[in-house]
């Protein structure tokens, strides 16, 4: 594997820090991650380096205010204006360059946690450029506390400040996760089973810092839209989708936001949705100590979407 790093202008001016793992033949496919939140795409090194081996090209971007992407140490966890729309569009003019310079290779997306809901509302616009989805560690949320979410931490941003801090909506979003895995040793245990990979977290410098105030807002509004039902029912009906989490992921509602999800995706007709429920598994299943299975499982379903993406001379059917 080869590993390049760069610097890409998006339209706004902002600069997205780029991560690129390259395998050493010629690539057979493009994966394209989107991290989660309070954290850098130079956490899925491991996993690119086993995708790299099977012919993939990886490509990672620090999302704004995340990563080398945030100007400052100050400026993690605060997105800007209209963050979470804009971190879309940063997505789609990847996409569009990386297709610019591989028109013929399939294109898959991996988002996880907050990336997996921005990966769902990309796909309800663009999945016709796919050749398929992958969702770690998502969920559906009940659209009651979302708005509640929404609402208080609108209040928050205008009684203290748009990038002003507030314990209280950071334990309104995690307050409870770690309750599952009483007695805690820290405060991010309910990401992994592998306190290795934990440790590792929360030594990381670009990892664990709370949202501002507006960064909150946004999230919640943008969920608000990831999981609305029309956003489902845009997604393309034949494009595939691979959903895996942990049973014990608290985003997924311990599995039960994951059946709840799967149950709608089938409502809204998609064709193709294939789900991976690990027992005993936690949020980063790319971190968890049986993440060699869950990498191979995954890998297994690219070289499967891989196999049935249309050759040059073969157009893509319209979906």
């Amino acid at each position: 594997m080869r590993e390049r790093t760069y610097r890409f202008g998006t339209q706004d001016g902002t600069e997205l820090y780029v991560y690129e793992w390259l395998p050493d033949t010629a690539p057979t496919g493009i994966l394209h991650v989107v991290h989660g939140m309070c954290e850098t795409a130079e956490r899925y090194r491991r996993f690119a380096n086993a995708a790299c081996d099977a012919g993939w090209l990886v490509l990672a971007h620090d999302q704004r205010g995340h990563g080398r992407t945030a100007p400052t140490p100050q400026d993690l966890g605060h997105l800007g204006p209209d963050g979470f729309q804009r971190m879309l569009d940063d997505i789609r003019q990847l996409q569009l360059a990386i297709g610019q310079t591989h028109p013929h290779l399939p294109r898959i997306i991996l988002g996880h946690s907050m990336g997996s809901f921005l990966v769902r509302w990309y796909a309800s616009q663009f999945g016709r450029d796919l050749a398929g989805v992958v969702l770690s560690g998502t969920g559906q949320p009940a659209r009651l506390a979302l708005r509640a979410g929404a609402l208080f931490a609108y209040w928050k941003m205008r009684t203290d400040g748009a990038a002003a801090r507030s314990p209280l909506l950071t334990k309104l979003l995690f307050g409870s996760y770690n309750r599952a895995f009483r007695p805690t040793r820290t405060p991010f245990d309910w990401l992994s089973g592998d306190s290795d990979e934990v440790n590792q977290y929360l030594e990381h410098p670009f990892c664990g810092q709370p949202f501002s105030n507006e960064a909150y807002y946004q999230f919640y509004q943008g969920l608000l839209k990831a999981t609305h039902r029309r956003t489902l029912q845009s997604i393309p009906k034949h494009l595939p989708l691979l959903i895996f989490a942990g049973d014990r992921d608290p985003v997924g509602g311990y599995g039960r936001g994951i059946r709840r999800f799967t149950r709608q995706l089938d409502s809204a007709g998609l064709e193709q949705v294939s789900v991976k429920l690990y027992p005993g598994g936690r949020h980063e299943m790319l971190n968890e100590t049986n993440r060699d299975l869950v990498t191979k499982d995954i890998l297994n379903w690219l070289a499967i979407q891989r196999a049935a993406w249309p050759t040059p001379n073969r157009p893509k059917k319209h979906v």
